[in-house]
């Protein structure tokens, strides 16, 4: 079933009734679905008609043949209505204790004991298989006012219908055009202080057919999750063939609709699409399996935020290979991480580019970013990050067990498995006062400064490429279609890699990468900074090219073109300055060392590989194998036994 907000019953645009649902305890909870689709029923498109005939019906009928062209009438918005829901993949969401959870709710110190999940659809997880925030408009028309008045009605009466489902049915209908549509505000739903204890025995959440499984949620989108947990005694399994993950199948930030101005981003400031998890753990044996985007807490992040966030026990991850398309190019994807398989930018602009349509805020801001780009950078900031582009961030988070990450092809880390100008960091206030929610006072939460640390790594493996202890690849985000043309950007968006310790198992680490780039750290290093991180207690570091104790390979990687810069995937940029140009594609490692095992560690090149103008494309190094531009400061590495 479905927890939501109660819209007013005059109009669903105004401020609504919050929902609350709290201290309740479900015990020995067995749920399953077995329904692939929603089915809807005439006869209910009938008894609405039958309620709203006569001369006021009539009356809609003919408002809506102007406002759509002839293309609809009342019994056509009903069942567009109906169908907008049953289009929905949330519909089938399945959780211990919810299904879906949309709108201004609060759900605290709620628990779910011996929980069992089982769904022949996406969308499962131990206690909510989904969940989203609602955005609040305001409607610039002068025809909606009697339509507006019947679809309140209508929400409030068809179960599980909210806001979110108006404002796609006006839009797909025609009934206005995205340029209408002005938000006002976001409200996010919060969970806090719920936890699933003990999975029943033997439990698997999700299926290798269906997307988004986790052992909280299956997914969150605009979320925030306080003090939240999955403590089980018996080992669980999450599976999903996309986005998998201990706690979460994916956390993304939510897509608004429609158009701003200057003095609608100010309106806007409180307003916070992001996902977030704070103080939230996992305490369990899992296994974790998917075609991509698998990790031991998130399969994947997008523009949201992990903070002091916990995944403690033994901690098994495998992505077996998923192929897709991006701008026409097929290619093997199976990313995996011992915390999340990925952490993005916002989900319009990377992960979810498919789902990108032409009402989405972020279509609408172009000539708005880019004067407010040089007249007024806060604006620009907050309006970048009203639309996604900025980064995730995993601050404080600890890792405590023993890990084994595994990816069929590309991309393996103990923590991240791929990273776009994600912050990697501990949790004190320099880092968190950039999170709106924090500066917002959404949440009241002091900064405990803890470190990044993963203690119990065993391996990390790559069938293909990219396999690092820490992370696979950390780079410079790749943010496409924001503004066409060349625009002069002060700033991009590098990665940071901070105050983090890896500890390898008794008996060592091993980091192997079949084909090429593998590190003790990380493999692939394009666009940021390394402070303070210490590789200890590991064993081997083998890839068949390009194999460092720190990293595989650090430098500019392919940013840097003749045409310019394209640091964001918007065709030629230029930056201001050249210095600038040449922050946004080093890499700089600062204070980081790498320590081996007892009987110290190893790297190896393996491949045969034909010398490339006389030089051996089989590199290997005790830090770096293969370093363009790299500026290293006070790095060092002991119990190094042998490079090859």
């Amino acid at each position: 079933g479905t927890i939501s907000n109660k819209l007013d019953d005059k109009t669903p645009f105004a401020v609504p009734t919050k929902a609350t649902v709290s201290n309740i305890t479900l015990e020995k909870v067995s749920v399953e679905n077995h329904a692939t689709e929603v089915r809807v029923d005439q006869s209910l498109i009938s008894g609405l008609l039958g309620v709203l005939s006569g001369a006021v019906g009539g009356l809609l009928s003919t408002l809506l043949k102007i406002l759509t062209g002839g293309l609809l009438d009342l019994g056509g918005l009903v069942e567009n209505l109906l169908n907008v829901r049953a289009a929905d993949p949330s519909s089938l969401a399945t959780g211990a204790f919810a299904g879906r959870v949309v709108g201004d709710v609060e759900v605290s110190g709620c628990e779910v004991h011996e929980a069992k999940v089982s769904s022949a659809a996406q969308m499962n997880g131990g206690f909510a298989g989904y969940s989203q925030g609602d955005t609040r408009y305001d409607i610039v028309s002068d025809l909606l006012g009697s339509i507006v008045d019947l679809l309140a009605n209508l929400l409030n009466i068809i179960p599980g219908l909210g806001l979110g489902d108006l404002i796609t049915l006006l839009l797909d209908s025609n009934i206005i055009k995205a340029d209408a549509l002005i938000p006002v505000d976001y409200l996010n739903p919060v969970f806090s202080h719920c936890s699933v204890f003990n999975f029943a025995k033997g439990e698997v959440i999700g299926s290798v057919n269906n997307d988004y499984a986790g052992g909280f949620a299956g997914a969150m989108v605009g979320t925030i999750a306080q003090d939240c947990s999955v403590k089980s005694t018996n080992p669980y399994t999450v599976t999903a063939r996309l986005y998998a993950g201990g706690f979460a199948g994916l956390m993304r930030n939510d897509v608004m609709k429609g158009a701003l101005s200057k003095a609608g981003i100010e309106l806007l400031r409180p307003a916070q699409p992001q996902s977030i998890a704070v103080g939230c753990a996992v305490r369990s044996g899992v296994t974790v399996n998917a075609a991509s985007y698998a990790g031991g807490f998130a399969g994947a992040m997008a523009n949201s935020y992990a903070v002091d966030a916990s995944v403690e026990g033994t901690v098994g991850v495998s992505a077996t290979g998923h192929e897709e398309e991006h701008n026409g190019k097929h290619s093997i994807k199976a990313l995996a991480g011992g915390f999340t398989g990925a952490a993005t930018v916002g989900w319009v602009t990377d992960l979810g580019q498919g789902e990108s349509k032409n009402s989405d805020l972020l279509t609408g801001v172009n000539s708005l970013l880019t004067g407010l780009l040089t007249s007024d950078p806060e604006a620009a900031q907050n309006l970048l990050s009203l639309v996604g582009v900025e980064e995730s961030k995993l601050l404080g988070v600890q890792m405590k067990g023993e890990f084994t990450v595994h990816s069929a092809n590309d991309f393996a880390g103990g923590m991240v498995g791929r990273g776009d100008g994600v912050v990697i960091a501990k949790s004190d206030q320099d880092h968190l006062k950039d999170i709106k929610l924090w500066g917002e006072k959404t949440i009241v939460r002091p900064a405990t400064e803890r470190p990044v640390v993963l203690d119990g790594l065993r391996s990390v493996e790559a069938g293909q490429t990219r396999a690092g202890g820490v992370a696979g690849m950390l780079g410079t985000a790749s943010v496409g279609g924001i503004i066409n043309g060349t625009v002069g950007l002060g700033g991009y968006l590098p990665f940071e890699l901070s105050d983090v310790t890896v500890a390898g198992v008794t008996e060592g680490a091993t980091v192997t990468a079949a084909d090429s780039y593998a590190a003790g750290a990380v493999a692939e290093a394009t666009g940021g900074s390394c402070t303070n991180v210490h590789i200890k207690n590991i064993a081997s570091v083998q890839a068949g090219t390009h194999a460092g104790g720190f990293a595989g390979v650090a430098g500019p990687g392919n940013l840097a073109g003749s045409g310019g810069l394209d640091l964001l995937g918007l065709g030629a940029v230029s930056v201001k300055g050249l210095l600038a140009v040449g922050e946004g594609v080093n890499v700089t490692a600062e204070n980081c060392t790498v320590a081996g095992h007892a009987n110290g560690f190893t790297v190896a090149a393996t491949k045969d590989t034909a010398p490339v103008a006389g030089v051996s494309a089989a590199t290997a190094g005790g830090f770096v194998a293969d370093n363009h531009s790299g500026q290293l400061s006070n790095c060092n590495v002991t119990g190094l036994h042998r490079v090859t």
